[in-house]
C-alpha cells in the first residue's frame, strides 16, 4: 500500500486555498454556478460541501443547478496567520477582541510634569 503524501507544505497548501477561495470562481460567465467537473483545481479544493439539484421542468426534461459552499475563510486565515507569527499565541478563531489592552495617557496641555510625580505617574489618587 502507498503512503499517502501528508507533509508540511501540503498541509499549508490546503490551507491557503481555503484562505484564499474566490467564491466567483463557482460561477461561468452566464452567472450560474459551474458543474462540479468544471471547478479550477483551488477552488474544488476550498469547498466543504456541495449540492447538486435537479427540478424536473413542466415542458419535460429536467433543470440541474449546483450549491457550493466553502470552508471557513476566517478560520483557516486565522490558523495561517497564527503559522506565520502575524497573531498572539492566545488568539483563535473566532477572537474579536485583543488579547490585552493597552492604555496612553498624553499630558496634551501645561507644563511636562504638571500633575504628575517625576516618574510620570499620575498622583492624583481618586481618579
Amino acid at each position: 500500500m502507498k503512503r499517502p503524501d501528508i507533509s508540511a507544505d501540503r498541509v499549508l497548501a490546503e490551507e491557503a486555498r481555503i484562505a484564499f477561495a474566490d467564491p466567483r470562481a463557482v460561477y461561468g460567465p452566464d452567472g450560474e454556478p459551474l458543474p462540479p467537473h468544471c471547478l479550477d483545481e483551488d477552488t474544488a479544493r476550498a469547498l466543504a460541501a456541495m449540492e447538486v439539484v435537479e427540478t424536473a421542468a413542466k415542458a419535460g426534461g429536467t433543470t440541474v443547478r449546483y450549491k457550493y459552499k466553502f470552508w471557513d475563510k476566517r478560520a483557516a486565515l486565522d490558523r495561517l496567520a497564527r503559522h506565520l507569527g502575524l497573531a498572539g499565541p492566545d488568539s483563535g478563531p473566532g477572537d474579536g477582541e485583543p488579547a490585552e489592552t493597552v492604555t496612553v495617557v498624553l499630558n496634551l496641555g501645561g507644563e511636562p510634569g504638571e500633575d504628575a510625580g517625576e516618574d510620570g505617574e499620575d498622583n492624583d489618587a481618586g481618579e
